[in-house]
Parts: C-alpha cells; structure tokens; sequence
C-alpha cells in the first residue's frame, strides 16, 4: 500500500513537472498537448466510495441535528415546566431509594444488635458460672490444705502412739521376764527352804 502511495506521490510530481514544463513552453510560444491516462486502483477506488458514504452519513447527520434543535425550540419552553416536575420527581425517587437502603441497613444492624446482645448475655451468664466454679475450686482448695495439715498432724500423733506403743510392749516383755527370773529366785531361796522347814506352818 505504501508502494502504491509512493508510486502514485512520483506521478503526481511528474505531473506537476510536466505542468511546468508546459506553462514555460507556452510562455516560450511552444504548445504542446500530452494526454494522462490514470490506471483505477480498486483499493483507492473502494477507500473513495467509503470516504463518499461517510460524507454522506455526515451530511444526513447534519440536517438530522439541525431539524432536532429546531424542535428542541419549539418543545424546550413546554418541555421546561415538565422536566422541573420530572427532576423534582426523580429527586424524590432518588431520595426514596436511599431511605429504603438506609432503613435496610439499619435493620440488618438492629437484628446484629439484637443477636449480639443475647451472645453478650449468654457471655455474661457463662461468666458468673465460671467465677462461682471458681469460688467453689478455692474453698475445695482451702479444705484440702486443711485435710493436709491434719493428716501431717495426725500422722505425727499416731507416729508418737506407736512409738508408745512399741515401748509398751518391751518394757511388757522385759517385766514378764523380770516376773519369771523372780519365781525362779523365789523357788530357789534357800532361807525359804530352811524358814518351812523350821515353821511347818508356812
């Protein structure tokens, strides 16, 4: 394509040159007659009939604009009063349609509320539960310690019982022994011998 441009750019110089040419020979008295012969291009040709059918789109768009304005004149002074109450009214759509939206907003934010507040007391409920379980771990904590005190304070005792106990039980042996080393010895006197022997009474 821009071979055929340039193409057609040298042809047009050659042209111009001839015309040149021309106007000097016809000053000099030299008159000389050249015939032209264009080769049609189809793709210009084309480019042409497109650049006329827009020429013409135009040109029905121009008298299309101009018959439209010279009816907004005419419409635009009864038009006026019409489109101040259909803006009037549209503001007032639009005003409707905001409050609608806000109105559903603040619903959704009101059952929010509502269902956040019943977390909030289930919350609470759950926390005074906790503190009283704890209240309740805290006194069995207490009693406990205490169970622990008395049980190292009893076993204490209970260790002294048996320790008494235990020496109970030896010196129980030890004067059972005694017991019996004095029987012997009593049978065994000799002075008790002699003295029944002397007084048969005895």
């Amino acid at each position: 394509m821009r071979d055929r441009l340039q193409e057609l750019m040298l042809k047009a110089k050659d042209m111009e040159e001839s015309r040149i040419k021309e106007d000097t020979g016809d000053e000099a008295g030299d008159i000389q007659q050249h015939a032209v012969v264009f080769e049609r291009e189809p793709v210009i040709e084309r480019y042409l009939h497109e650049i006329r059918k827009i020429q013409n789109d135009i040109t029905d768009l121009s008298d299309n604009v101009t018959k439209f304005g010279q009816q907004q004149k005419v419409l635009i002074s009864t038009m006026r009063r019409f489109s101040v109450l259909k803006k009037e009214s549209n503001v007032t759509q639009d005003i409707k349609v905001q409050a609608e939206r806000i109105k559903n907003r603040l619903d959704t934010l009101s059952q929010e509320v509502h269902i956040t507040k019943g977390q909030l007391t289930e919350i609470e409920q759950r926390h005074k539960e906790l503190v009283s379980l704890e209240n309740q771990i805290k006194d069995l904590r207490d009693i406990f310690l205490q169970i622990s005190f008395l049980v190292e304070e009893q076993g204490e005792t209970l260790n002294n019982i048996e320790m008494a106990t235990r020496n109970t039980e030896d010196y129980v042996q030890k004067t059972n022994e005694k017991f019996k080393l004095a029987v012997k010895y009593k049978k065994k006197n000799p002075c008790k011998s002699l003295f029944c022997c002397c007084c048969p009474c005895c």
